[in-house]
């Protein structure tokens, strides 16, 4: 299941954004209230979700002036990746897409997470 933001200006060039979300510690600003427990190293972050515990993500792919991918580490209810998709507007700007795949083949699983997975990609990119 892909669940996604709307397009959101950001004020960089496409090339810096891209080098901007691939450092994990990065992503903080990014996060909603309910995210504690905040670490991060060069490659990995890892934090608190309250009422469901502890998440660790790491960089997993960047392609320059097109996307930066994060996957989880560690066991958790359902796979995903997180991107954030790039491309230009013009020389000193570009436009970010938050996205989130997700497998979410149990149905139940689906039901659960998809409204707080789909809030959490756009309180993330309301924060670009």
């Amino acid at each position: 299941m892909l669940l996604s933001s709307p397009w959101r200006p950001v004020s960089m060039p496409v090339d810096e954004a891209c080098r901007y979300y691939a450092i994990p510690d990065h992503l903080m600003r990014l996060m909603p209230e309910q995210i504690t427990d905040w670490q991060a190293d060069s490659e990995t972050c890892r934090f608190l979700i309250k009422g469901m515990g502890h998440v660790q993500l790491r960089m997993s792919e960047m392609k320059t002036g097109e996307s930066v991918s994060y996957v989880p580490l560690g066991k958790m209810p359902f796979p995903f990746a997180l991107r954030f998709m790039m491309h230009e507007s013009d020389a000193s700007r570009c436009e970010v897409r938050v996205e989130m795949d997700a497998d979410l083949s149990n149905p139940l699983m689906a039901m659960m997470a998809q409204r707080p997975l789909q809030n959490l990609v756009e309180a993330m990119a309301s924060r670009l």
